[in-house]
């Protein structure tokens, strides 16, 4: 709830610049790209349920806490440990998630947590802003408080006990006969991405489709209000649009593709959200951005559960939080520039270039996703 708000907190609540809200979103993306990796590997370590749990009471301490910090530098502060506290529950969650089930049923699992996130957002930032009309205090209070839950429902349900037994059978296998680890961890924060040649090429594939995926949030607004002079009501609705194909076919989507192989899957994906956003060169009429919108949530539907999947066969399983916090930091990283990036284009060049350069970009993530090799068959211990 908080995040969307974030802005106008400061700016209306709190009495800072425009200027100033702006770049405490660029530090709370900045330290985003950091605190992906180094989650990653705390969750080999410490468990990848632990590392969800913490992730949640952290947030929900800096979200109570911050409401009563007022200098700028103290909110700089606090963003970056709500940034840290935040971001690290995703390669967590990726993790657990992973070892939740065999893989020909990871990406349908995949869709079904994206399923629940959409719900979650779906009812999350219109709760929120009834409760910023009322008191941004209130808002804080709430969110701080559903973390709290949220740590309940993982800590006091039966899926506390099986995720603990399934990382206990994971650590016994990836120690050697005296009891030892195999792996020290004494690898370095990017070890992954310099031994693991698929890892290199996923990772570099998919930072194009998800730059040109992030134009959603920023140029695509800017096109349809200034240029196509649609309400800012009409925009906020193809968010709707983009929600219900979610919620009503992602799962059954995944399910009838999980025999599909990892290169198509990502190649697919990426190709549809490239001609999603390329046709919005030629979209004027609402119905044609409408049907623009749904092309790339069809992308979008088979790629990111794709991604996540692709990702959890590939690591090791002992190493699945390393290869996930790598993951969140390419998307995050991604988030951080193409909203930047595609702004440039459209103030300079116009909505047609704008269009035709994410046309070709997430082309770009076709043929580099299209090189992926043939994962090697992993045992369900070990991961190798």
């Amino acid at each position: 709830m908080v995040l969307p708000f974030l802005v106008i907190y400061l700016t209306r609540d709190r009495g800072f610049t425009a200027s100033f809200a702006g770049s405490i979103l660029a530090v709370y993306g900045g330290v985003a790209i950091i605190a992906g990796p180094i989650a990653g590997r705390l969750c080999d370590r410490v468990g990848a349920l632990a590392m969800m749990e913490a992730s949640l009471v952290a947030s929900a301490a800096v979200l109570l806490l911050f409401p009563l910090f007022h200098s700028w530098g103290a909110v700089v502060v606090m963003t970056m440990l709500f940034s840290a506290a935040n971001e690290a529950f995703r390669p967590a969650s990726m993790a657990v998630v992973a070892s939740l089930g065999p893989g020909e049923h990871r990406k349908a699992a995949y869709s079904l947590n994206r399923w629940a996130a959409t719900l979650g957002m779906s009812f999350g930032p219109a709760l929120g802003g009834v409760l910023a009309q009322a008191s941004f205090s209130l808002l804080f209070l709430v969110d701080g408080v559903t973390a709290l839950l949220a740590v309940a429902i993982l800590f006091f349900s039966s899926f506390h006990g099986a995720v603990k037994s399934h990382e206990q059978v994971v650590r016994k296998a990836s120690q050697t006969s005296d009891g030892t680890p195999a792996s020290k961890n004494r690898r370095g924060l990017f070890d992954a991405f310099l031994r693991e040649a698929n890892l290199r090429v996923f990772l570099l594939g998919i930072l194009p489709v998800v730059i040109v995926f992030f134009q959603s949030q920023s140029t695509m607004s800017l096109f349809l209000v200034k240029e196509l002079h649609f309400s800012e009501m009409a925009y906020g609705m193809l968010f709707t649009v983009n929600a219900l194909m979610i919620l009503v076919l992602e799962i059954p989507l995944n399910a009838a593709t999980s025999h599909w192989s990892h290169r198509r899957t990502l190649s697919m994906g990426s190709l549809l959200v490239a001609l999603g956003f390329g046709a919005l060169a030629l979209a004027r009429s609402y119905t044609e951005v409408v049907g623009t919108v749904v092309i790339w949530t069809f992308g979008e539907m088979i790629l990111l559960p794709g991604m996540a999947a692709y990702v959890s066969e590939l690591a090791p399983t002992e190493r699945r939080g390393e290869y996930f916090g790598l993951f969140s930091m390419a998307f995050n990283t991604a988030f951080l520039t193409g909203p930047f990036m595609g702004t440039l284009v459209f103030e300079y060049w116009g909505a047609k270039v704008l269009w035709t350069v994410a046309l070709a970009v997430g082309l770009m993530s076709v043929v580099v996703l299209g090189l992926l090799r043939t994962l090697p068959a992993r045992s369900l211990l070990s991961g190798r």
